[in-house]
């Protein structure tokens, strides 16, 4: 095992357990993010897949219209009946 592991290792077992599952939680989000990275990276060459930019939002935020009358599900409920 290579010494920063070890300092690792040493370093969690003087943990609590709640300060372990936080730690934990950390390293498994690393994982997933270097796993999503590596997906990025296959699909990045497929001619068929367009990757967005690094900077592009996923959504922008839009604010909810007011709509006048009853609404769509209860219409769909009445119906039902």
């Amino acid at each position: 095992m290579s010494p920063v592991k070890e300092s690792l290792l040493q370093a969690v077992q003087g943990l609590s357990d709640e300060d372990a599952r936080r730690a934990l939680a950390y390293v498994q989000s690393l994982q997933a993010n270097d796993a999503l990275g590596r997906l990025r990276a296959r699909l990045a060459g497929h001619p068929a897949i367009a990757m967005p930019a690094a900077d592009t939002v996923a959504f922008r935020d839009v604010e909810p219209i007011e709509g006048k009358g009853i609404l769509a599900s209860e219409l769909l409920v009445r119906d039902r009946r």
